[in-house]
């Protein structure tokens, strides 16, 4: 079929309209998520700030915890997920239903910055505080960095203490 050089004028200018329009509702689209995910960040990034500030006046295991997966999770800020992290051994966490993850997180930050001593140090004391066996029946360890901190034989005969 032939088109005539009026109506392939007509027809591509048809299709530029149609793509400028779909492009420019794809820009703001874009333009709209971001801007949500950025006042979604920016208020998280207050919101801990806020927990910063009152872990400062009133040290609390809570805080300390919240701020230990800020910190290193979120922000990949090693020396202060260590710091909170330290402090929620300091404040107490071990005598806590929480204290596992705390040792948890230590141990991976650990292995992460290559002291392969402590990471195993606060590994045990993990396996040792879950109760539930957390750690052991959802792989924690074989599925993230803390795989080879242990042996399996090691890892066997701390699961049964």
């Amino acid at each position: 079929m032939k088109f005539s050089k009026k109506t392939k004028i007509i027809l591509l200018s048809a299709a530029f309209v149609f793509l400028s329009f779909a492009g420019w509702i794809g820009f703001n689209a874009y333009n709209y998520h971001f801007k949500i995910i950025w006042k979604h960040k920016e208020e998280r990034a207050q919101r801990f700030n806020s927990i910063e500030k009152s872990f400062n006046r009133s040290p609390n295991i809570s805080d300390a915890m919240q701020l230990v997966d800020w910190y290193y999770n979120d922000k990949k800020d090693i020396p202060k997920a260590l710091y909170f992290g330290n402090e929620c051994i300091r404040l107490g966490v071990n005598e806590t239903p929480a204290g596992y993850l705390a040792n948890f997180w230590l141990a991976d930050i650990y292995q992460n910055t290559g002291n392969k001593t402590l990471a195993r140090k606060h590994l045990r004391v993990a396996i040792r505080l879950d109760k539930e066996k957390i750690i052991l029946e959802n792989n924690w360890i074989d599925n993230g960095v803390l795989k080879g901190v242990f042996s399996a034989e090691e890892i066997k005969s701390l699961a049964q203490d």
